[in-house]
């Protein structure tokens, strides 16, 4: 595990890769959906979105065009965790 002061100050929303290094490193401390991104972006989502993550893992959810970011970072790490890479419409996103 690295060390979490270093990535929450390398970690930037600009820079997905950052911002998924941060996050699985507190997947790996222990984290939840909910603790991982209110650390990674400093607000508490709404219980609507963390239903959608659950929805999603059981593969019974809404299809949806979402943002990469938030989505990519709510990967738990018994499903696999944040992927290390953006998907292919990150320039959309910035």
């Amino acid at each position: 595990m690295s060390d979490l002061g270093q990535l929450q100050r390398e970690a930037s929303r600009q820079d997905y890769r950052s911002m998924a290094r941060l996050a699985r490193s507190l997947y790996e401390a222990g984290g939840t959906v909910r603790s991982v991104l209110q650390a990674c972006y400093g607000v508490d989502f709404p219980e609507e979105l963390l239903a959608i993550v659950e929805a999603r893992a059981d593969k019974r959810g809404p299809f949806v065009t979402y943002i990469n970011q938030p989505w990519g970072l709510a990967v738990p790490l018994d499903r696999g965790g944040p992927p290390s890479d953006p998907h292919g419409q990150e320039y959309l996103e910035q």
